[in-house]
């Protein structure tokens, strides 16, 4: 794809001249020139710290400030230096080049970006923040995300911003991209390198928000729910379930007779029928029986309109049966493993071994509950199946009868034309045409009506298994031998969502830092947790403590004396050897200096999911391909030794 470089630019320049307006302040030299520093404090700080930029150089066009900030340090011979910073300018300017990323924000499908696209675009990200000029990264970030789940395409199209043809080829470029990218990890970047958390951690942040910038490496596929809790979920679930019921009331409609296009259709039709019928009676051909034969036609159609809208309902029902039946296996699954993994376990501390026994009992009372689940649930899918099966094959009668009706009517008039030739084939054509118009309406209508409902059914399917995944996981904490650990986790769990716009991650910072959201508080939140957990009275009756290196801190960079503590004990370990509740660590430029910190969650398959504070500046779950070679500076420490 041909993307137009300095069509992006222009297009960048245009919006953020939109969002922050413009201002004329006077240079050294008396001449009127705009500053962007009066804007945006965070793009002042970062270019004026992080970048180093003379303030004065600044002074100028927007586009020569873009030229500075952008084109010459970001892609110029400061590239150390944009590797330590986040700012949101350097991500977008970086997605706009990127080719795969370009096609699907191309409305109007000519393989290169315009000023209108791109703004469409940056306004489409910036909607979840009603204050243009707070814009944050997790407006960008989230966004993003819903560009490349295709949700952007969609909200252009219901917009009239672009055509359905283009909308389809771009959904197909998005279905390409996901599946090249499947197995491997998407990493946000500037000018193409990961952006660094260095200064985040438990220290202070270079920026105003102390973004540690956890969530910088995810799972490609998952951007979009890795991190949402349970009840964000949900209302994502609704939210799409909704779409769906919308879509397929929309497709309905085509076969239900409340269609608007399909009414006016019908209307043209019934016309063209009356104009037909009387040219024919004009000609002194007897009617009645071509009457009765469109009759026939018309009353098939209806029953196949009917058998359509049957079909539609089933099928709405066999997605949610697949979703139920799916749910109960994996359920099922995993409750079978881990029973299998507390059998497997035992303790010396008679508390301890007694507190296993009565979990294997309960996973065994859910297991025999879920197992009855999950038959119920395959049952009623294979009657659902069953049922449109039968549904799918009547309308396949309907239909042969419906060929037969059109071919005996086709044979009829033929013999009309026969006798009376030119004088009446304009209104057979008419009232033909008419007819098949109506048709390709509706079939057209109805494609892309079930592939929108097929999207959205996709959408909460993988919603509904993001959901069961999070159950599993839960259950699977909460029925785990490994007792300390699961204390642990199940704690950090309790402050999902917590983060410092609502005010919560306030509790982490004075309590373990010095006193200034300014800092980054990731260690701040693993060393609540740590001194919450060695509260528990319980624990310490069967001998279980968290390792007291939480106590070594007073305000910043815990991260690094875990380290350093850890490997003194001889407490690091490999990733196969890691469990629920261990901590981990991260050294993202790979200098041995560790920048952030999160707790186990779970690592199935090649995965790793932590609990992290400050990753987005919020408490929130994160996910990692652990067989990435991005995450190869990745430290884990032990802390319950099981």
């Amino acid at each position: 794809m041909n993307t137009n470089f300095m069509e992006i630019k222009a297009g960048f320049q245009t919006y953020l001249e939109n969002l922050y307006g413009k201002a004329e302040t006077t240079n050294s030299a008396g001449e009127a020139s705009f500053n962007l520093f009066d804007y945006n404090e965070e793009l002042k700080d970062y270019l004026f710290s992080e970048l180093n930029i003379d303030p004065d150089s600044l002074e100028g066009s927007l586009s020569e400030i873009l030229d500075k900030a952008l084109v010459e340090n970001l892609y110029g011979n400061n590239q150390n230096a944009v590797s330590n910073n986040e700012f949101i300018t350097g991500y977008l300017f970086d997605l706009l080049k990127d080719e795969d990323f370009a096609k699907v924000i191309d409305l109007n499908g000519d393989s290169k970006l315009d000023n209108n696209e791109i703004k469409e675009f940056m306004e489409y990200i910036s909607l979840n923040d009603k204050d243009a000029e707070n814009i944050s990264y997790d407006d960008i970030y989230n966004g993003v995300n819903q560009v490349r789940n295709g949700e952007y395409i969609q909200a252009q199209l219901e917009q009239g911003n672009t055509t359905q043809a283009v909308a389809d080829n771009i959904m197909e470029t998005l279905e390409d991209i996901n599946t090249a990218s499947n197995n491997q990890t998407v990493t946000q970047t500037t000018a193409g390198t990961p952006v660094s958390a260095a200064g985040g951690g438990g220290g202070t942040g270079s920026g105003s928000s102390g973004d540690d910038n956890g969530e910088e490496i995810w799972v490609s596929g998952q951007t979009s729910l890795a991190g949402k809790t349970m009840e964000e979920l949900q209302e994502m679930k609704v939210e799409k379930e909704e779409k769906a019921s919308e879509e397929r009331s929309k497709l309905n409609a085509l076969y239900n007779g409340t269609d608007a296009t399909v009414k006016n259709k019908e209307a043209n039709v019934e016309r063209a029928y009356e104009l037909y019928m009387r040219r024919l009676e004009e000609e002194k051909v007897d009617t009645a029986k071509l009457k009765e034969m469109i009759t026939q036609i018309d009353e098939q159609e209806s029953k196949i309109d009917a058998q359509e809208v049957k079909i539609s309902d089933k099928e709405a029902d066999i997605s949610k049966k697949e979703d139920a039946y799916d749910s109960a296996v994996s359920r099922r699954e995993n409750l079978e493993s881990a029973l299998s993994a507390l059998q497997s376990a035992s303790s010396d501390d008679p508390e301890e071994q007694a507190a296993i026994d009565a979990q294997i009992a309960a996973v065994q009372a859910e297991l025999s509950a879920a197992k009855t689940a999950e038959k119920a649930a395959y049952d009623a899918l294979e009657t659902a199946k069953a049922e449109l099966t039968t549904l799918e094959s009547e309308k396949d009668d309907m239909e042969t009868e419906l060929a037969n009706l059109n071919a005996e009517k086709e044979a009829f008039e033929a013999t009309v034309l026969e006798t009376i030739g030119p004088n009446i084939a304009e209104a057979m054509n008419g009232y033909n045409n008419a007819k098949k118009d109506l048709e390709t309406y509706k079939t057209n209508a109805a494609e892309s009506a079930r592939a929108r409902i097929e999207a959205a059914e996709d959408d909460v399917s993988e919603i509904e298994k993001v959901i069961t995944d999070n159950q599993n996981r839960s259950d699977t904490v909460e029925y785990s031998p490994n007792i300390l650990g699961k204390s642990i986790v199940q704690e950090a769990l309790k402050y999902l969502g917590w983060n410092e716009a609502n005010g919560k991650a306030d509790e982490f910072l004075y309590k373990w830092h010095s006193s200034s959201a300014q800092t980054g508080w990731c260690a701040a939140f693993v060393s609540y947790v740590m001194e919450q957990v060695s509260k528990n009275p319980e624990l310490e009756a069967m001998g279980l403590s968290v390792p007291d290196w939480y106590t070594e801190i007073e305000n910043q960079y815990w991260q690094v004396n875990v380290h350093r503590a850890a490997e003194k004990a001889g407490a690091i370990i490999e990733a196969d050897q890691a469990q629920l509740g261990d901590i981990v660590l991260y050294d993202y430029d790979g200098d041995g200096t560790m920048q952030h910190i999160g707790i186990v969650y779970a690592i199935e398959n090649g995965i790793m999911y932590t609990i992290e504070g400050n990753s987005g500046n919020t408490v929130k779950v994160n996910e990692y391909d652990l067989n990435h070679p991005k995450n190869q500076n990745i430290t884990f420490v032990s802390v319950s030794g099981k």
